[in-house]
C-alpha cells in the first residue's frame, strides 16, 4: 500500500465524510475542503470556458447543473460560442443562449469568436 502524505489523508477523510451527506446538505465543495486544509491556501483566480454550439438547452441540464451542485460561481464560468446561426436556426449563437441562460444563469460571461482560424 502506498503511504499518503496527512493532507491527503485529512482530505480523503474529509471528503468521504461528505459524500455520505445529501447533495443540499454538504458543507463545502471538494475544491473548498481542500482549500480548508492547507494554511494560508489562496485559490488563484480562475475562469471555466466551455466551448459550446447549438445546444444551449443541454448546456443548461448537464454542464452547467454540474457545475452548480459543484458550487462553481458562475461569474467564473464563460460560454465560447461561434458567430452566427446554427444549421437550421434563425437566431444567431449568442442571441439563443443569452435567451436560454438569462433567467437561470444571468452571470455566465457569453464570448463569440470569429470566423475561420486566421481572422
Amino acid at each position: 500500500d502506498p503511504v499518503l502524505p496527512p493532507v491527503q489523508i485529512m482530505m480523503s477523510a474529509a471528503l468521504a465524510a461528505a459524500e455520505s451527506l445529501p447533495q443540499e446538505s454538504r458543507p463545502f465543495a471538494p475544491h473548498e475542503i481542500f482549500a480548508k486544509l492547507q494554511k494560508g491556501f489562496k485559490r488563484p483566480p480562475y475562469v471555466l470556458v466551455i466551448p459550446s454550439y447549438g445546444r444551449p438547452e443541454r448546456l443548461q441540464t448537464h454542464t452547467l447543473a454540474f457545475l452548480r451542485r459543484q458550487r462553481i460561481p458562475q461569474e467564473q464560468i464563460e460560454v465560447w460560442l461561434a458567430p452566427g446561426c446554427a444549421p437550421g436556426q434563425i437566431l444567431t449563437e449568442e442571441e439563443r443562449y443569452r435567451q436560454a441562460l438569462a433567467e437561470d444563469w444571468p452571470k455566465v460571461r457569453l464570448r463569440t469568436g470569429v470566423r475561420g482560424i486566421m481572422e
